[in-house]
């Protein structure tokens, strides 16, 4: 139970219920997060080494020229020849053209446009190559020191996560362009200098490359992303459940807190509380709203489901939500410029940089957090019981558990399911679950998933606001029969709980078949017809009247001798105008000028269809595995 926050983690995910802290240390924080960091070092710190050395090479070869020179001039006096060459290896060439002397003009004016176009090259590559380490450096510690500072409280949490935000992509904006250019500089004077030729092919790529990254976190910065937040339920009005509306007005008084604007009643295992703007059944919502799960509410007894509810209500009070709302934007936009690094291949030292901040703004939400929920706790707690806070929360617990249990295994199975009846199944099923599945410790130990939040153990949770274990008697609270609930309250409650239960089984079932497709290797008429309901044969019409035939199990071109099936193919090349299978049966081509419809479209389905068939043999390797 926690307030909604659109938290969007990038590669941090996977993190309900576990401690964060403990994540980083199972992974290795310094080899998971810290050495890639030092990455976006590598491409700068190597250009300031190697344009230093070719400047230093090149001043050598200038300091040789002109002392073969100066000894060709028998008639010099000897005092002055010693005098200029002591003035030239003090004073290198490179230092020579880059200051405005006018003394030095006539001797600038002798030197080959070429030399000076190089040396001038060298100097703003040096310059542009100790900007990104120093940036890198700087930025580091700013952002280190904004990372502490959030752990404050949630005002300071929300300032240094804007700041460091708009720091951080200011700062990636600088790195991308700057490594860019000096990759592209690279491509060249690499192969220049240490083997006397360039490969313009190489240049090209690196440039194309750079261009790309470029383009795309320029999109990243002003792309406008749909924050949207759509809630499966219904609305409850006052109408609907006047009893219930009621009650949450007189906890809301007591308190201290404002009251919802509007109550949302779904099936999800979990309650929360939000500001931001809701999207139910779709029409939109503004202000404070309250969400309520109906299976869960049915199993509380009323002074339960009023503890579970001033929690949520006590979000309200202590600034949770709007600190939420502010957040949770600004989270979104880094998780899409991250997406945005991470696909623009050279920028990945910078997608490193900036995951790893990421990272650790996660242990500080992470940590006011779990804060917001004792405090929560024992606001409910105090306005409430302890005692029905604590059932409470080993309600949700068990329940979600089961739930959770019974959801997974409809999942596992390999046949599609029209009926699933997962309502029934928890309610058959559960009294067995808890008496001889389920310990008290486990109970005790869970922390209750919620998908934008982490939770420390119910245990924890429990001892915080004062209450002895219930290990003793967790059985004869799950399964004492509850007659007073709000659920009660709430006018057609269970058609409208039966109604949600009937459209989440058929989004189940959906996505169920869905997820079949990628685990089938046809073996039988039924795996073939769910395979082949949602990959059917596709048929693409050549230039030369021959077809290209796309299927489940192989691709086809009509003049070859047979089938390519996916199983034999070795590898997959687009060379130019030509989609090169390499096979068992040996090279097959497909000149894709030579297809009717746009070539993207063509590739795309064949990676899909190929695609497909690859996951579905990885997910049988992994079976035969699991089996032996």
């Amino acid at each position: 139970m926690a307030e909604q926050e659109t938290q969007v983690t990038g590669e941090v995910k996977g993190q309900e219920g576990r401690d964060d802290r403990e994540r980083f240390t199972k992974l290795g924080f310094l080899k998971t997060y810290l050495m890639p960091v030092l990455m976006i070092f590598l491409i700068p710190g190597f250009s300031w080494w190697f344009f230093n050395y070719v400047q230093s090479d090149y001043d050598q070869e200038a300091l040789e020229s002109i002392k073969a020179s100066l000894y060709n001039e028998p008639n010099m006096p000897e005092e002055k020849r010693a005098a200029v060459l002591v003035f030239h290896e003090k004073m290198p060439l490179s230092k020579i053209l880059s200051i405005n002397d006018p003394v030095l003009d006539d001797f600038k004016s002798g030197i080959n446009d070429s030399v000076k176009r190089d040396y001038f090259m060298f100097h703003w590559l040096i310059i542009l190559s100790e900007i990104c380490l120093y940036s890198g450096a700087g930025v580091f510690a700013i952002a280190i020191i904004a990372v502490l500072l959030s752990f404050k409280s949630q005002q300071i949490q929300y300032l240094s996560l804007s700041t460091g935000w708009h720091v951080l992509r200011f700062f990636s904006v600088l790195q991308v362009v700057g490594q860019g250019c000096l990759a592209l500089a690279l491509s060249f004077w690499i192969t220049a200098f240490w083997f006397n030729m360039y490969v313009p092919k190489i240049i090209i790529i690196v440039g194309i490359f750079a261009l790309c990254a470029i383009g795309l976190i320029i999109k990243a910065i002003f792309k406008k992303l749909d924050n949207d937040f759509i809630i499966k339920g219904v609305l409850l009005d006052d109408r609907r459940a006047e009893p219930l509306w009621r009650h949450i007005g007189r906890l809301a008084d007591k308190l201290g807190t404002e009251r919802p604007q509007q109550i949302i009643a779904g099936i999800d295992d979990n309650f929360f509380v939000t500001e931001q703007p809701v999207t139910v059944e779709g029409r939109q919502y503004f202000g404070k709203t309250l969400y309520l799960s109906l299976p869960l509410i049915k199993h509380m007894k009323k002074t339960e489901a009023d503890a579970v509810l001033a929690h949520e209500l006590a979000h309200f009070s202590g600034r949770d939500t709007l600190y939420s709302k502010k957040i949770s934007p600004l989270l979104g936009r880094y998780h899409y410029y991250l997406v945005a690094l991470y696909e623009g291949g050279i920028t990945r030292p910078v997608f490193s940089f900036m995951l790893f901040f990421r990272s650790l703004y996660q242990l500080s939400i992470s940590q006011l957090s779990r804060s917001r929920e004792y405090r929560a706790d024992m606001l409910a707690a105090e306005s409430t019981s302890p005692l029905d806070l604590a059932h409470a929360l080993i309600k949700v617990s068990a329940y979600s558990n089961y739930r959770d249990k019974v959801e997974r295994g409809l999942f596992e199975k390999e046949h599609v399911q029209h009926s699933l009846g997962i309502r029934e199944l928890i309610a058959k099923g559960f009294e067995s679950f808890v008496r001889t599945e389920i310990s008290d410790s486990e109970i005790n130990s869970t922390k209750i998933v919620h998908p934008f939040d982490s939770h420390p153990p119910i245990a924890q949770r429990i001892q915080a606001i004062g209450v002895e274990s219930t290990s003793n008697y967790c059985e004869e609270i799950l399964l004492k029969p509850v007659d007073d609930s709000w659920f009660n309250e709430i006018e057609n409650a269970e058609e409208l709980e039966n109604l949600q239960w009937a459209e989440y089984e058929e989004a189940f079932s959906e996505y169920h078949e869905q997820a079949l497709c990628y685990r089938f290797l046809p073996t039988t008429e039924a795996e073939k017809e769910i395979v082949t309901k949602h990959f059917p044969e596709v048929i693409i019409q050549t230039k030369k009247d021959e077809q290209l035939v796309i299927n489940y199990e192989s691709i086809h071109l009509t003049s070859w001798d047979s089938p390519v099936l996916y199983g034999s193919i070795k590898n997959c090349t687009k060379d130019n105008n030509y989609l090169d299978i390499g096979c068992t049966g040996g090279l097959k081509r497909i000149k894709l000028s030579d297809l009717k419809g746009s070539q993207e479209e063509v590739l795309h389905m064949f990676e899909m269809y190929y695609g497909r068939y690859l996951q579905a043999r990885s997910y049988q390797e992994n079976k035969q595995k699991n089996h032996e």
